[in-house]
């Protein structure tokens, strides 16, 4: 939505600044409910921190919670 862009756009501006790189912000939408997804400009490397993605990482973790819940 347009608030996040606002956001993000800010959020950029101010990494640009600190860290003297040069960022670029793909139009493309991505489907998620929240986060972002960052990539090197060739490629090579790939960042998912959409909130989908942090649950499927936390998945194990969380399945082993419930097991010791559930055991109890």
């Amino acid at each position: 939505n347009s608030s996040s862009q606002k956001s993000l756009k800010t959020a950029v501006g101010q990494v640009e600044k600190l860290r003297k790189i040069r960022i670029k912000i793909d139009r493309a939408i991505v489907d998620t409910k929240g986060g972002v997804v960052m990539r090197s400009i060739d490629g090579s490397r790939q960042y998912d921190n959409t909130v989908e993605a942090r649950l499927l990482r936390l998945k194990p973790l969380l399945r082993r919670q419930i097991v010791q819940l559930i055991e109890k």
